[in-house]
């Protein structure tokens, strides 16, 4: 989980669990930091993402950064089984 919330200087890894609620939050709230987040993410060598919600932006964002990281979306409810199955592919 990283944080993406505006005024955080760099993203980073959230290790407390505890954190995550109030961080949600303010992810919906405030200017997100995506791009630098996911370049975290890729230098740490993660390279599946997995959109969830509505349309795929952000899918075709990742693709384009980093076109080959494996990236799914999720936008129904039986595209779950579909990303669980993909994801055991890989």
């Amino acid at each position: 989980f990283l944080y993406l919330g505006e005024g955080a200087q760099k993203a980073g890894k959230v290790t407390d669990i505890r954190e995550t609620s109030d961080l949600l939050v303010r992810q919906i709230s405030e200017p997100v930091k995506w791009m630098q987040s996911m370049e975290h993410m890729l230098s740490e060598g993660i390279d599946i993402f997995v959109e969830i919600g509505p349309g795929s932006t952000l899918a075709k964002f990742m693709k384009a950064i980093a076109p080959k990281a494996r990236v799914l979306n999720i936008s129904e409810w039986n595209d779950i089984e579909m990303a669980v199955r993909q994801i055991k592919e890989w």
